[in-house]
């Protein structure tokens, strides 16, 4: 009866809206990818997200970890993993240059209805969720982002360009893909590839990938062609596991 009553205000939401689940425990499940990969390509590193929504995510440094009983960090925003077969984790967040988000429609946190918008994306009995991001977003108010309004395939190699200082870039994306057609993921590979015979590029996604069973993957390298699965993870990053043996 709400919905029939509300219908058309509903189908005005539904024409302007994407969905953009800015749920920051994803960036758990990329953490312990996301820190070897610092160290191998060194610190300090550029961030760059593809699908940032509200660019959340782009906080990862200033969150608090728990993996496993393993803690670090001091936050309100207290980011808890359950882990499943032999996985390292790390000990510490990357030390961190500059933030890029890249998405087609960035969500302001100064608009009110732009944060209704995101609470809205929140199942209704998951009030932790709700209290992980409002706290989030207070947060993000106090950290440097820079948004960029552009479909990421095309963007991504002048992002990657304007970096303004020296420095390794890792880009990373979660639940991202599926939004792009496969000419857009194509492009996006390429420029991936030209950019990296200028910098240092890691791209680390959390997906499902074609072919992958069951559970979203986290996988990394640099075009899709090349990505190495590294470990399984919970669609909302409440737990990561090793990659099953798969022979």
């Amino acid at each position: 009866s709400f919905v029939l009553a509300h219908a058309d205000q509903i189908l005005e939401i539904g024409r302007n809206r994407y969905i953009q689940t800015n749920e920051v425990k994803r960036v758990a499940a990329l953490l312990p990818t996301l820190m070897r990969e610092a160290d191998r390509l060194g610190e300090p590193v550029h961030l760059i997200e593809v699908g940032s929504a509200a660019g959340l995510g782009l906080c990862l440094d200033r969150f608090q970890y728990d993996f496993g009983g393993l803690e670090f960090g001091h936050s309100d925003v207290v980011l808890r993993v359950e882990l499943d077969g032999d996985v390292d984790v790390p000990t510490r967040a990357p030390y961190v240059q500059r933030r890029v988000g890249i998405d087609l429609n960035p969500l302001d946190l100064n608009d009110p209805d732009d944060l209704r918008w995101l609470e809205a994306l929140i199942w209704p009995e998951q009030t932790e969720r709700r209290r992980r991001l409002r706290s989030a977003v207070r947060i993000r108010a106090t950290v440097q982002v820079d948004m960029v309004r552009a479909d990421a395939s095309s963007a991504i190699g002048g992002v990657l360009d304007r970096l303004p200082t020296a420095g390794p870039a890792i880009v990373f994306h979660a639940f991202t893909l599926n939004q792009l057609s496969t000419e857009s993921r194509s492009r996006f590979d390429g420029a991936l590839r030209a950019a990296s015979s200028r910098r240092s590029i890691s791209r680390i996604g959390l997906e499902y990938w074609e072919g992958t069973e069951d559970w979203p993957e986290v996988r990394v390298g640099l075009t899709e062609s090349d990505l190495v699965p590294v470990m399984q993870a919970h669609p909302h990053g409440d737990w990561i596991r090793a990659i099953p043996d798969r022979r």
